[in-house]
């Protein structure tokens, strides 16, 4: 069976993450920050991140520092041609306030599809995911919800079968459950799921 694209990058990105789990120490800047109720230890100032003279590093402080103190002001000290940055931002504090209007205020489809996600997320709003348009964000949205609830109600809702796939996948690593895997109706994408299972579990 020929498999999506997609859904061979995701597995290749679970094998990378194992990797990095393992060999990765304690940062003070995370690659998924924007999305995470995190604080920050070391810069906790805007003065601070002013000082800091590489671009990449100054924007990743303005968002850590803004999502910290849900000041959304502190975004637009990121350049309006940098939106993707200003955009992932944005985000943080919405994340942070649980606050779905900031979202709409996003640019970009990509980043303001991630943050409706991930804000319903923390307000455990599962409804958000049935409000896009775009397939691959609602199966994105159903994926996150399935994973961090460890329900297999949310892989049931997805309509592509790589994506559902991907969904038992997940639960069943979060689970430590390989039975989950047993869902899967198709033989390939069910065989998928089980050699990811033992990866990762040959790995803790």
């Amino acid at each position: 069976m020929k498999k999506n694209p997609v859904y061979i990058f995701a597995i290749i990105f679970l094998i990378i993450l194992i990797f990095f789990n393992a060999c990765a120490n304690n940062k003070t800047y995370k690659n998924n920050k924007n999305f995470q109720n995190t604080t920050t230890s070391e810069i906790n100032s805007v003065s601070q991140c002013n000082s800091i003279r590489e671009l990449d590093s100054r924007y990743e402080c303005y968002t850590e520092v803004a999502a910290a103190k849900q000041d959304l002001s502190i975004c637009n000290k990121i350049l309006i041609q940098d939106q993707d940055e200003k955009d992932q931002c944005y985000s943080g504090v919405a994340v942070r306030k649980k606050d779905y209007s900031i979202c709409a205020d996003i640019k970009h489809r990509y980043w303001r599809d991630q943050c409706y996600t991930y804000v319903g997320l923390e307000k455990q709003d599962f409804t958000v995911c049935e409000k896009f348009q775009d397939q691959s964000s609602k199966d994105g949205c159903f994926i996150l919800f399935g994973e961090k609830s460890q329900n297999i109600s949310f892989c049931e809702k997805i309509q592509v079968q790589n994506s559902k796939g991907l969904c038992y996948t997940r639960i069943a690593i979060k689970k430590h459950d390989s039975s989950v895997c047993n869902n899967i109706q198709d033989i390939n994408i069910k065989s998928d799921c089980i050699e990811q299972y033992n990866i990762f579990k040959n790995y803790e």
